[in-house]
């Protein structure tokens, strides 16, 4: 449901609204309150509160992390917001700034609904990040030391060069985006393809034309999953992928031209896959992909897909 949005201020520039209105539209979408966008994103419901009103610019990690409780692409939003950035006042690095004293000031006051479990954790790594710069500083203190220390030069004049190893810091356990919400067939259904790493070996597999709109197949033969995706869209526009065995996902254009639908089970040999697209007055299909496992990557696109009423299969498609 559509929330009830304060007037934005006078203050701003035509591209930072239309950014506050592109947050607000993601907002809604998501379906989640302030609160629940609080925990799910790292910040804090104030800081929420103040890009939603336009009192400042969203960073671009808060941004990300919108887009993919909201499952909106966020390419389609990163021209809105480099607009806004390049036009705001600040910046993207006061914006970063300022999005850090607001939440290190709400942590002080007691913070409004953010999850604590995750601020008490982002707090340990910073100070383990801490503690590490200290230990590499004393280490490098205590070898510069020795190698000063009263005799030792001697020694090390009779003993040749010394070299004294560089201080190094453990690296950090990282975990890839693909292997940190990865799945497989079944357990991908309903998911985001690119927050799961699944659209980085994605091929189309075929493409269907819907008056100036495409629609393609998407598959992973690494997560054994399919998505729908259309391009050249207009808002409103949609494409829904289907499967032989009743699995159905729905991509909606909001604003832009592109956007891609989460995830549905392609495990089966005799999976089905679909995709049908919807513009105006106009719906077209393309070609039932029987096992997507053995089925030919499409070609290049064509330079000029061929417009007009209906929907026609065509055996070219993009690589991504």
């Amino acid at each position: 449901m559509a929330g009830h949005w304060r007037r934005l201020p006078e203050g701003l520039s035509a591209e930072e609204r239309e950014l506050v209105e592109v947050l607000r539209r993601m907002k809604d979408r998501s379906g989640l309150s302030l609160v629940e966008l609080a925990t799910r994103t790292l910040h804090s419901k104030s800081s929420w509160q103040r890009w939603l009103n336009g009192e400042r610019l969203v960073t671009e990690e808060a941004l990300s992390r919108l887009a993919e409780v909201s499952r909106t692409d966020l390419e389609s939003v990163r021209p809105v917001f480099e607009a806004a950035m390049s036009r705001g006042a600040g910046g993207a690095g006061d914006a970063q700034e300022g999005a850090d004293a607001d939440d290190a000031a709400d942590d002080a006051e007691g913070g409004e609904a953010r999850d604590g479990r995750a601020g008490g954790s982002a707090r340990k790594r910073r100070q383990l990040g801490y503690l590490a710069l200290v230990v590499v500083t004393i280490a490098a203190a205590v070898g510069l030391g020795f190698a000063l220390w009263p005799g030792r030069s001697s020694e090390a004049a009779q003993a040749g060069p010394t070299t004294v190893p560089a201080a190094t810091t453990a690296p950090s356990a990282t975990v890839a985006p693909s292997a940190a919400g990865g799945c497989m067939g079944v357990s991908c259904s309903g998911l985001d393809p690119k927050a799961t790493g699944c659209g980085d070996d994605a091929v189309t597999l075929i493409t269907a034309d819907v008056q100036r709109m495409t629609i393609h197949v998407r598959y992973s033969a690494r997560c054994r999953a399919a998505w729908a995706k259309l391009t050249g869209a207009t808002p409103g526009d949609s494409a829904s992928i289907t499967t032989a065995r009743g699995g159905h996902q729905t991509a909606l254009v909001h604003w832009g031209y592109d956007a891609y639908s989460p995830m549905v089970d392609a495990s089966a040999s005799d999976a089905g896959l679909q995709v049908c697209g919807e513009q105006s007055a106009n719906r077209g299909c393309t070609q039932v992909i029987a096992d997507p496992a053995t089925a030919p990557v499409a070609p290049e696109l064509l330079s000029a897909p061929p417009s007009g009423p209906g929907a026609t299969a065509s055996p070219a498609g993009p690589g991504r």
